[in-house]
């Protein structure tokens, strides 16, 4: 871990664009320099955060690579080398290995990337996980696949997107004739289905140590979501739930330590069956939708500037003890069907609906809609609501989107 001292001026390179983490790098006086795709330069921009360089790709080493060389630089001229996304924290290893600037290691960014790593390092540690294998090409799933159910996914996607659960023989065929005709996104990771209920854990981790630990119940498992299950969570208090979170945060503890990654924060799945808890997967990044609002609200934790901090190298300023007020707050997503918005609430309406702390409306009257159920992170409006208990504020999240639903009409496009 880097010297706890705060240095002012550092030089950190952002491959990958999250206004919330540079402005919170910005708060620390780092100097930013962020690597973004053209359709983000604007905002980038805009932020009047530092310097924005664009590449075609920052998913790709040698696209973020070559924009600095343009600029006569490289990798080695920052002090620390980082991402806040999803797709994105590789590359940014990968760039940071040769001079050891890495904010998360070359090693443990792979195994928190690809899943197949990630869950043979949880199965080496003799945790609880779905078994899985790799399955090379396409035409191979409708074998692989067929002895049911299981779960189809990229090894390195993100946001539940072309994730399958099979169940029979029939289903493995038509699958892999479908994402055949798709193209070529292989490698696929076929793995065992793992019934119950999905949650999010969300934390942070310094010196190998977890200090915060946030636990939230998924409104539908997500990958249901592509039959138009509601994307959401609400957190659970660490008092009503003692028991859970012992559990939960034991395996955390355990599969962070199998994964190698010490320092910075992490967004975790995992499934829940009485009294056995599984892992599904984990990031070594801040949770999408709203979570890092759910984080502040209920538990009073900046976990994007808790990232900040790890990448910086700087003392974590996570209570020791977090108050415990009962109370819960969750996040939807909400989703509209395809087509044109002739009908939508406005954003004060969506704001003075019952227990909203905060909305965001992304659909106006006149816009053209497409799938929502392809991934999770797509949506119409996204709201964050308190409530008595979790119970409470699931139920108000099911009838948010049900009035919403009710304020909307889409029709055709011409």
């Amino acid at each position: 871990m880097p010297s706890l001292e705060a240095e002012a001026g550092r030089r950190v390179l952002v491959v990958g664009w999250k206004a919330k983490a540079i402005r919170a790098l910005a708060r620390h006086g780092a100097v930013v320099t962020s690597v973004v795709t053209p359709g983000e330069a604007a905002k980038c921009r805009g932020l009047g955060l530092g310097r924005t360089l664009v590449a075609a790709d920052p998913t790709r080493v040698e696209d973020v690579a070559a924009v600095l060389a343009r600029h006569e630089e490289s990798a080695a001229d920052f002090d620390v080398v980082c991402s806040p996304q999803e797709l994105t924290v590789l590359t940014a290893a990968l760039l940071g290995a040769p001079a050891g600037n890495s904010a998360i290691p070359y090693r443990t960014a792979l195994a928190l990337r690809d899943k197949a790593v990630q869950k043979a390092a949880v199965r080496a540690a003799r945790l609880p996980v779905a078994s899985s294998s790799v399955c090379a090409h396409t035409g191979d799933l409708a074998a692989v696949a067929a002895d049911g159910p299981v779960v189809v996914k990229p090894l390195s996607g993100a946001g539940s997107a072309d994730t399958y659960r099979v169940d029979t023989p029939a289903e493995a065929s038509r699958l892999a004739k479908q994402l055949a005709e798709q193209g070529p996104a292989v490698p696929w990771l076929v793995e065992e289905f793992i019934d119950g209920t999905e949650m999010q854990v969300d934390g942070v981790v310094r010196d190998g140590t977890l200090l915060f630990m946030s636990v939230a119940r998924y409104l539908h498992n997500l990958i249901h979501i592509h039959d138009g299950a509601l994307v959401g969570a609400a957190a659970l208090a660490p008092g009503a739930h003692p028991e859970l979170y012992g559990r939960i945060g034991g395996l955390a503890a355990r599969a962070l330590e199998a994964l190698g990654f010490e320092d910075g924060v992490f967004h975790m799945e995992v499934f829940v069956d009485r009294d056995r808890v599984v892992f599904s997967e984990c990031g070594g990044r801040v949770g999408g939708g709203l979570t890092d609002e759910m984080l502040r609200h209920r538990f009073g934790t900046d976990i994007y500037d808790e990232w900040a901090r790890a990448v910086l190298g700087l003392p974590t300023a996570v209570a020791e003890k977090e108050p415990d007020t009962g109370d819960s707050v969750g996040y939807i997503h909400l989703t509209v069907p395809s087509g044109r918005v002739t009908a939508a609430p406005t954003h004060e309406e969506l704001a003075a609906r019952p227990g909203v702390l905060h909305a965001e409306l992304d659909v106006n009257v006149g816009d053209v809609v497409g799938d929502l159920t392809v991934s999770s992170h797509l949506r119409a409006a996204r709201v964050l609501i308190r409530g008595a208990d979790d119970t409470s504020v699931t139920a108000d999240l099911h009838s948010l989107a049900q009035w919403f639903g009710q304020a909307t009409t889409v029709g055709p496009v011409p």
